[in-house]
């Protein structure tokens, strides 16, 4: 089997599954869609705290990337023209904890100094997990980009 065709497969095979073990039917999506507003209403001011301290957490990596010399750019430079896919891969992984927090209802049950430093640490290691073999030293031989990056 091609690999372009097996992870598609792989997903719906996933979707699939996941909806039987939660017992998803129509009559539950459409009753869940109409109370998730007042599900999500009080924790969105914790949540966007998260988003908010995961991009700072972003924002941190680069300026301890540029003060340890990896890179010398400028913040624009590092995030969209040198490699905008690292960064759009970085966003998206950051954003699947966030997901997963709103999901598993932790904002509910956490602190403000606890969420803060949840959105700080996991936005600084999204960012260093994908952008960690993208730069090397002055004068280092630059290791080979799985991602793609120019």
């Amino acid at each position: 089997m091609k690999e372009k065709a097996f992870w598609p497969l792989v997903a719906a095979v996933m979707v699939v599954l996941a909806a039987l073990a939660f017992g998803a039917s129509a009559a539950t999506m459409a009753e869940a869609s109409q109370s998730f507003w007042a599900w999500f209403e009080p924790m969105w001011p914790r949540a966007l705290a998260y988003v908010v301290a995961g991009a700072l957490g972003m924002i941190g990596h680069y300026m301890f990337m540029w003060g340890t010399g990896e890179i010398t750019t400028c913040l624009w430079d590092y995030l969209v023209r040198q490699m905008p896919r690292r960064t759009l891969l970085a966003v998206m992984t950051f954003l699947g904890t966030a997901v997963t927090y709103i999901m598993t209802d932790s904002f509910t049950a956490s602190s403000w100094p606890l969420i803060i430093g949840s959105g700080l640490t996991a936005g600084a290691a999204a960012d260093r997990m994908v952008n960690s073999k993208a730069h090397s030293a002055p004068g280092a031989s630059k290791p080979e980009d799985k991602f793609g990056a120019q």
